[in-house]
């Protein structure tokens, strides 16, 4: 694994007690997250390599930094792995996945144990004073998503009904889902006031960023992706789309056109009381999965 990125000159990253790191981009303030997948709750090997339980572990964690409007810039992985399961394949689809958007791996762990786990921490960063947070959202915001929904969902329960042929869209949506960097960024750029990404399911995640920002929601629409069910797309979770709000509509999508990216999808807006949340005509309870830890 060391010698998967090119590590710079004074800095010292694999063979000590810790990494030793250079300093983020000037103006700029440090983003850090964490995120574990495990086997049998994130993942299952009857269906699932362990290369792309690495894969959808350090991917999930790139996802909320991409959610803050920030750029990656160094991982740490962990890995405790059951004796069927293979350190090398999980930490190279770890390894992949940081390749891919650009923040190496630096440090990490292994372990054996009873359950297969991989534990991805990201240090990233962004312009000073501009970190996308979940509590910015005022009455009168349109909502946006990044893309159409339930598409992970869908996968993992086509594969839990053991067929043979899964659309590719579906398959690659659960097995090889993608961080939404470059969409988190121009975002931020185009000024707007909060965003969440959707690993947990959209009804969930906009109720968590409508707690944040004591506001309330009406959705008039859901994109769906194909093959899904809208029961999928609003619960089914680790779509890792982006939802985000803004005063600026027109704005937005101009500015994710100029930087050559598929414009986000108006979806309804954000409303002032608070306990007002609508989706599709109907009240709305939290529908996803719930953290109870």
């Amino acid at each position: 694994m060391a010698a998967s990125f090119a590590q710079p000159q004074g800095q010292q990253w694999f063979g000590d007690d810790a990494a030793v790191l250079g300093t983020p981009p000037e103006g700029s303030e440090i983003l850090f997250c964490t995120d574990v997948a495990v086997e049998g709750v994130h993942g299952n090997f009857e269906f699932m390599s362990p290369q792309e339980l690495g894969w959808r572990a350090a991917s999930s964690t790139l996802s909320d930094i991409a959610a803050m409007g920030g750029s990656p810039w160094v991982m740490v992985a962990s890995v405790a792995c059951a004796k069927h399961a293979s350190i090398d394949e999980l930490m190279e689809g770890v390894v992949e996945s940081a390749a891919a958007f650009s923040c190496p791996v630096v440090g990490g762990d292994v372990s054996e144990a009873a359950t297969t786990m991989v534990s991805i921490a990201v240090i990233g960063h962004v312009p000073r004073g501009t970190a996308v947070t979940r509590s910015g959202a005022h009455a009168g915001d349109t909502v946006f998503v990044t893309g159409p929904l339930g598409g992970s969902a869908a996968g993992l329960a086509a594969f839990q009904r053991g067929e043979e042929q899964i659309e590719s869209t579906l398959r690659n949506a659960y097995l090889r889902p993608v961080p939404l960097l470059a969409q988190g960024a121009a975002a931020r750029e185009c000024g707007i006031s909060a965003m969440i990404d959707v690993s947990d399911g959209l009804s969930i995640d906009l109720h968590r960023l409508a707690d944040a920002s004591h506001v309330g929601f009406e959705l008039t629409s859901v994109p769906v992706c194909s093959g899904a069910t809208l029961d999928e797309a609003l619960g089914g979770g680790e779509d890792f789309a982006l939802v985000m709000t803004t005063s600026d509509p027109e704005g937005l999508r101009s500015g994710f056109e100029d930087q050559g990216l598929e414009p986000p999808i108006s979806i309804g807006m954000i409303t002032p009381e608070h306990t007002q949340r609508i989706i599709l005509g109907e009240s709305s309870s939290p529908m996803g999965w719930v953290h109870d830890v």
